[in-house]
């Protein structure tokens, strides 16, 4: 209360400020109410402007879907479209598929057809392997014919395994293959390379004279010539042979003939067989290929080998290459056209060319201890005889005493037989004289009466107490071609005459047959036109 506290005055109290604070709270509640009215208003303002913008918003994105929704019409017409095309070509496809059906079905290769098609392979297949196979055993057999093996085990049977159709085998064959390649390249070691010579008038003079006559001859090159060069050898082999037949001939006339190996032999081991080094009975050192093996023809006779060019580095293997040395053969001349005179062939040579392998000492030995037994023991295929033998032609080696028993008075002449007429082998040894065969070609008179029949010759040995003279016929009926046959033998050599440093003279005779006919006269003797002695020698 202003003033007196007891008089009358104007009084302020809490009723005061509790009036005033009432209206300030009325003024602000209608102030808030005001507000608050403004603020429906501005929110309902809004609210409309923020749904105008919604609207123009929703009116936007409806616009912008449109288009989208034109372009996903456009797209669904599209695949519409695409689908149409699919189902047309899924309709096509199926009408395609049914045709190929069909087509499959009736068609020339169908499951029947492959059926029989890997019944065909499989077939062929197994023969495939058989063929390999086949191929694979030539060539282990070649393998063994090259390297002069007897037996080799390398291809087996056995690699074709059914249960499983046959699959690896090829690799299995071609592993032995390779291990049969591997064991030739240790094994293939050079050898002797080794040419002989032989002459048939020195080997067989009977032969040759059987051509001539025959226009045929066998030939035997036994074991014993080729130990003469170098004993001790073994597994001898032909790499190849030619021949040379000396003969007169026209211009461009060929020396035409045929020579057949009918069998050889090999000697494959340097071993003796109970300490004997000639062949057994049953020999297993011995191998024989038997038969009409192979031939060559020839056409110039110089050292003709039947091939236009002789290459010893041929692909293909040379004419009796890889043939045993041991061998027989066949020599045949044209019978029916001969191109020149078949007595003018003076001898043959056959040049084989062959390789050996070294036996060793041991063998080399045993083959030299039984080499003279050998060389006595050859068999002489024309003669049926064993032994030597030495040609002596009395027109050819001895002209003067031949002109002297074809012309001479009394058919008579003496010939000297010594270390010069044989080989140089033989006469470095001691030779001895043991037998005699004799032929007579003999032609034919233009005058038939005057024609040589049957005759006789004598032939003793010109030295004190030799043996007694023989006459020995020579009768017309027994002849090869224009050669009269007979052999010399009774006991002209009753005892092996020894022709050492001195020469021995023996004396030939033409006379009467022993047992028909006359003595030649001299018209007949010169119808002789050799007269051929076949000397039986042993060293």
């Amino acid at each position: 209360k202003a003033g007196s506290p007891v008089t009358i005055g104007v009084t302020y109290g809490g009723g005061n400020i509790g009036s005033s604070v009432q209206a300030f709270g009325s003024a602000a509640g209608i102030a808030a109410s005001m507000m608050n009215t403004m603020g429906a208003m501005s929110a309902t303002l809004g609210g409309y402007q923020r749904r105008q913008e919604d609207w123009t918003h929703q009116a936007d994105l409806a616009t912008k879907e449109l288009k989208q929704v034109e372009k996903q019409i456009a797209a669904a017409e599209i695949r519409l479209a695409i689908a149409e095309h699919e189902l047309e070509n899924h309709d096509l496809q199926t009408e395609n598929a049914r045709e190929v059906d069909s087509f499959m079905r009736s068609k020339f290769t169908n499951r029947e057809l492959y059926n029989w098609m890997v019944g065909q392979l499989s077939a062929v297949y197994f023969q495939s392997y058989k063929l390999a196979y086949d191929v694979a055993k030539r060539a282990e057999r070649a393998y063994r014919f090259e390297l002069g093996l007897v037996d080799s085990s390398y291809v087996q049977f056995g690699y074709w395994d059914s249960l499983k159709k046959g699959l690896l085998c090829g690799e299995r064959l071609y592993y032995d293959l390779k291990r049969m390649d591997v064991a030739y390249l240790d094994q293939n070691r050079r050898e002797h390379e080794i040419t002989r010579h032989v002459s048939l008038v020195a080997l067989d003079a009977m032969a040759l004279i059987r051509l001539k006559s025959e226009k045929s001859c066998f030939i035997s090159l036994p074991e014993v010539l080729f130990d003469l060069d170098h004993p001790g050898h073994y597994l001898r082999r032909i790499k190849s042979v030619s021949v040379t037949i000396p003969c007169v001939t026209g211009p461009y006339s060929g020396v035409h003939c045929t020579l057949t190996l009918l069998n050889s032999s090999v000697r494959h081991s340097n071993m003796l067989l109970s300490n004997n080094y000639e062949r057994q009975i049953d020999d297993v050192r011995f191998t024989d290929n038997v038969g009409a093996i192979q031939s060559i023809v020839t056409s110039s006779g110089q050292n003709d080998s039947g091939l236009f060019e002789a290459n010893l580095r041929d692909e293909r293997y040379l004419p009796f290459e890889g043939a045993g040395a041991i061998s027989d053969w066949r020599l045949q001349l044209p019978d029916n056209f001969p191109h020149f005179d078949y007595e003018t062939i003076s001898d043959v040579i056959l040049h084989v060319r062959y390789t050996a392998r070294d036996g060793g000492e041991v063998l080399a030995d045993a083959a030299r201890a039984v080499l003279q037994s050998r060389l006595n023991a050859m068999r002489q295929l024309a003669e049926n005889e064993a032994g030597l033998v030495q040609l002596l032609s009395l027109r050819q080696q001895y002209p003067g005493e031949w002109n002297q028993l074809r012309s001479g008075v009394d058919g008579k002449t003496v010939i000297t037989i010594n270390q010069a007429r044989f080989p140089y082998f033989a006469a470095r040894a001691t030779l001895a004289i043991i037998r005699f065969n004799a032929l007579a070609r003999v032609r034919d008179s233009v005058n038939a009466n005057s024609n040589l029949q049957s005759f006789g010759l004598l032939l003793k040995r010109v030295a004190a107490g030799a043996s007694p003279s023989t006459t020995l016929g020579f009768p017309s009926d027994s002849s090869i071609g224009n050669w009269r046959v007979n052999e010399l033998g009774g006991d002209i050599v009753t005892v092996p005459v020894l022709i050492e440093a001195q020469d021995t003279q023996w004396e030939i005779s033409l006379v009467a047959h022993p047992s028909q006919g006359n003595a030649p006269n001299a018209q007949q003797r010169i119808l002789l036109e050799d007269i051929v002695l076949l000397v039986g020698y042993r060293v």
